[in-house]
């Protein structure tokens, strides 16, 4: 397997290459350890808390490119604090010659210094060779020593080194501390039909070579990174008194990623730890799931401690969610907590362990989709994408020319789009046609014999129905209603069409259509 680990920033030029052209950048003995790249690092000096009196610095040896920030010394600033890049310039994506690729990164850590630390592997839109973690448009995946508990440490891919420009973003808690050692970081892209880019990431450290953490994300590519990718090796790295930060690169590579094979069925069984003892799940997708990015995920609970409501068999329900094209996590739970309140706290547990546990038990080809999700007692079905109301045929006089007002003032500026001026212009990123259908998912109790039941509606916040349970304590809202025995349904908000997640993606002003619609939609 791959794993990837970065330090300082390394970045490398993308050119109008008609061609992706491997580039290896390698020290030690049989190499001269130049390479081609230049080196700089920037630190902070506008505030007294992030001043960098002693910056690092790059230095070339035999054993690699080699950053340092030295220690503090007592009686002086409290710390030391230094964005660090070494700048690469190599052929790669360019133009509209976009293809997937695959970083690799080798190194050692020789000792983090302090607890904050942040260090990894960034990918800039064009222009982005100046490295400012506050405006960039970027992301990075990293390796993150963050300040709440020092021997925690966290495999992340995020919009922005420093979280400033929000967005996508995922995140792993390894199970182990990660002090010195060896490290191997891959990070592999591939894009979508729409833009989109799904990113892997994948680390391994030399004091545990029998395991692989891998975690994925994906992006809705802004339009400076359309017509070609930057990538960089570097991060923020801090010391304090009597403590240096010092991070080696020994090998550093860019290739096209190898075409993935994508399996007819996933079907795996494992295990999620909780309480001391070992809960078994199985998982099974349909093959085309497999390598596609974030994926719509139902959660079946069997062996509930409470009366099923359902009388459709198990087998048939499960079958039926798999053939809607739904991944499915087939959850045991008859050793968890029969008490209501300390089963949903285990569940919530699994669920937030959920994605590295099914990244790692496919060896990395299916990631479920946090954003939707749902939870299904034994015996409930699901029904997905109901439509409910039409934008087109049902909104308010001028709502569609409100549409067009908001693609010329927002989507033109912000992706590149041609000004329009008919509703019958509208369109997609990729042309396709706007979809005006309001949606809702139903989960309900099945069989013709099934007691009826009360409904829940929970009107969404977000275009993903099911996002608004994904973080937090959230998920218990969804398992406690569904446990006592109601049925429950997901409901659009009335997002404006272009601002969905499968469009252009959220934008302020103009995602939402409510002030015009709301009152009818929502009745």
């Amino acid at each position: 397997m791959k794993f990837i680990i970065p330090t300082g920033l390394l970045l490398f030029t993308a050119c109008a290459a008609q061609a992706f052209e491997p580039f290896s950048l390698r020290f030690g003995a049989g190499f001269d350890g130049d390479g081609g790249f230049s080196l700089r690092a920037v630190w902070d000096d506008s505030a007294a808390d992030k001043t960098g009196p002693t910056p690092g610095h790059w230095t070339v040896d035999a054993e690699g490119l080699r950053f340092t920030l030295p220690p503090l010394e007592s009686g002086g600033p409290s710390n030391n604090y230094t964005d660090a890049g070494a700048l690469i310039a190599v052929n790669g994506l360019g133009g509209d010659n976009r293809r997937d690729f695959e970083v690799r990164v080798a190194g050692e850590i020789i000792s983090l210094g302090h607890d904050w630390n942040r260090f990894g592997i960034a990918a800039l839109g064009e222009g982005g060779l100046g490295v400012d973690y506050d405006t960039a448009d970027y992301y990075s995946a990293r390796l993150q020593r963050p300040d709440a508990g020092a021997s925690a440490r966290q495999l992340r891919i995020a919009h922005g080194m420093g979280n400033h420009l929000g967005g996508s973003e995922l995140q792993f808690l390894l199970p182990h501390a990660l002090h010195s050692g060896e490290f191997e970081l891959v990070l592999t892209g591939r894009y979508g039909e729409a833009g989109d880019l799904f990113l892997t990431l994948e680390l391994r450290h030399g004091d545990y070579p029998d395991e692989t953490w891998i975690t994925r994300t994906d992006f809705r590519s802004p339009g400076s990174q359309r017509d070609g990718v930057h990538f960089g090796f570097g991060g923020r790295f801090r010391s304090g008194i009597g403590s240096a930060t010092e991070v080696v690169l020994t090998e550093f590579s860019l290739a096209e990623a190898p075409e993935p094979v994508t399996p007819d069925r996933i079907h795996v069984s494992g295990h999620w730890r909780h309480g001391g003892e070992d809960h078994p799940f199985t998982l099974t997708a349909p093959g085309e799931l497999a390598y596609a990015g974030p994926a719509p995920t139902v959660i079946y609970l069997r062996n509930l401690p409470f009366p099923r409501l359902g009388t459709d068999e198990d087998e048939a329900i499960l079958a039926d969610l798999e053939a809607d094209g739904l991944a499915v996590i087939d959850l045991d739970c008859s050793g968890l907590p029969e008490e209501s309140t300390a089963l949903q706290r285990a569940l919530l547990d699994f669920f937030g362990e959920m994605t590295p546990l099914m990244l790692n038990a496919t060896d990395g080809a299916f990631q479920t989709d946090i954003h939707m999700a749902y939870w299904l007692p034994a015996g409930y079905r699901l029904r997905r994408d109901v439509p409910f109301w039409n934008i087109e045929r049902h909104g308010a006089h001028g709502t569609l020319e409100r549409i067009v007002h908001t693609h010329n003032t927002q989507i033109v500026p912000r992706f590149g789009e041609e000004p329009i001026s008919h509703p019958d212009e509208l369109a997609g990123p990729g042309g396709q046609p706007l979809d005006y259908d309001l949606r809702m998912d139903i989960m309900h109790p099945s069989g013709s014999s099934a007691r009826r039941v009360p409904a829940i509606a929970h009107f969404a916040t977000l275009s993903r129905r099911p996002s608004s349970f994904r973080a937090g304590e959230r998920p218990m809202e969804p398992l406690g209603w569904l446990f006592d025995g109601y049925a429950l349904v997901y409901v659009d908000h009335i997002y404006n069409p272009l601002a969905r997640h499968d469009n252009y993606g959220h934008f302020e002003p103009g995602y939402t259509l409510q002030n015009w619609n709301a009152v009818a939609a929502g009745s």
